[in-house]
Formats: structure tokens, C-alpha cells, sequence
């Protein structure tokens, strides 16, 4: 669910002090968000291809 991704990205913020490491976190995480596309309810995930 795209909420817990949000509540995820927030708590990075909360947590992590230093930008850098903080960053590379977040990069991260958009990365795997970019490549899922969530649907409908919390169990049904479909992967989009990545090239």
C-alpha cells in the first residue's frame, strides 16, 4: 500500500540525521515503489518490467 510506503519514507526522516545516508535511503525506496505498482487492495501487487 502506497501509505506504507509514505509512512516508511517518514520515518527515514525521523530516524536518520545525516542527509547522505538519508538520501541513499530514499533513492532506494523510489527505486522499489517505481518498479511495483500497487492495485486495488494490500496483496495484490503487480511488478512492471524495468526496461
Amino acid at each position: 500500500e502506497s501509505g506504507l510506503i509514505d509512512f516508511i519514507i517518514d520515518q527515514i526522516h525521523q530516524l536518520i540525521p545525516d542527509e547522505n545516508i538519508r538520501q541513499v535511503f530514499l533513492t532506494n525506496i523510489n527505486r522499489f515503489a517505481g518498479h511495483l505498482r500497487i492495485v486495488g487492495s494490500d496483496t495484490q501487487v503487480i511488478r512492471n518490467p524495468v526496461f
